[in-house]
């Protein structure tokens, strides 16, 4: 008898219990694409940028995914073709950050997005041009590291203010990097990985480097346990994720998570459905990652065609560990269970 009551409530603690690393598969986008960028509004509608397919001939096309209804749809094209660029969303607005054209070099434009108006415009140039370069966005202004300009990798920290449409300079990046990857969490801009050889990342490095934008000031944080480049890197629920990308041995299809508080990279990894590369990740409001996009090519270029992604996926991070939740009142050696 008191063997059924025990198994009858462990049962019942895992009827409320799911495993971590689960994806949940979403609409496709419409248009496979690489290097194209990604941003989310605040209603949670997710805007895929610009890219490219085939690895020459760049794109325009912008598309929306509603999360809600589950469903894509394309809106009014970017003025100029462009790839390995970046896109950030401040104030309700989308913004499609340098790149490269469809002559493969690279742009100082910068264009804004109107979601009421379905409109792209230009704002002030950059100062200087640059693809392949890393974004991330906080207290309203937008933040530009690094990049490929001039056939070199770049040491840039550029801000820009979209209110007042002006660019500042920051202190330099302590080392040349592009095919990075950015994200801003506690007040701070982490940046991870990339590479110091220009160009698409053609040697992955495991570098970490917190900015603090108080004392306009670079520290080198825990390194990455694996160097990777074409990666995305999202913060959620306190922590950052670095998102597949590609090493030296291939595509990549874990994440790892690192927790900025204690500069700890956790021991857990989370599987990928497929090794993905050169994508778009953006995290909801409600803390869920959304990936989607890139190619499944060990350098990231989409050759061949069938090599191109547009599957979509959400993943739900943990809080504040990997273990079951004190209400479960089991133990936490499980490892990847998780309480909801």
């Amino acid at each position: 008898m008191l063997s059924m009551l025990i198994i009858a409530l462990v049962v019942a603690c895992f009827s409320d219990i799911a495993f971590a690393g689960e994806w949940e598969q979403k609409a496709d986008m419409l248009t496979g694409r690489v290097l194209f960028g990604i941003g989310i509004l605040d209603n949670n509608e997710i805007y895929t940028v610009g890219g490219t397919g085939n690895g020459f001939l760049m794109s325009q096309i912008t598309e929306v995914f509603n999360i809600k209804e589950n469903k894509w749809r394309k809106i009014s094209n970017l003025n100029v073709a462009r790839y390995a660029h970046s896109v950030e969303s401040v104030n309700g607005k989308i913004y499609a950050i340098g790149g490269i054209n469809n002559a493969n070099f690279w742009m100082n434009t910068i264009e804004e997005y109107d979601p009421i108006a379905d409109k792209w415009s230009f704002k002030k140039n950059i100062p200087s041009g640059f693809g392949f370069g890393a974004t991330t966005s906080i207290d309203g202004k937008i933040y530009v590291i690094g990049g490929w300009s001039n056939f070199v990798s770049s040491n840039q920290l550029l801000v820009y203010d979209p209110v007042n449409d002006n660019w500042d300079k920051k202190k330099n990046l302590p080392a040349n990097n592009d095919s990075g990857s950015a994200c801003a969490i506690n007040g701070k801009i982490y940046f991870m990985g990339g590479s110091d050889i220009g160009g698409g990342g053609m040697a992955p490095v495991t570098t970490v480097w917190e900015y603090d934008i108080k004392s306009d000031t670079w520290a080198k944080k825990t390194n990455m346990p694996i160097a990777r480049a074409g990666h995305c890197l999202v913060a959620s629920k306190g922590k950052i994720y670095a998102i597949g990308g590609w090493s030296l041995i291939g595509a990549l299809d874990i994440v790892h998570i690192y927790d900025p508080v204690i500069d700890k990279w956790l021991e857990e990894e989370i599987k990928m459905t497929t090794p993905r590369t050169w994508f778009g990740s953006v995290v909801l409001k409600t803390g869920e990652v959304v990936i989607t996009g890139g190619s499944k090519n060990f350098d990231g270029w989409a050759f061949p065609p069938q090599n191109l992604l547009n599957l979509t996926e959400i993943f739900t991070p943990e809080g504040n560990n990997f273990g079951v939740t004190s209400r479960d009142k089991l133990p936490t050696t499980w490892g990847n269970l998780k309480s909801y």
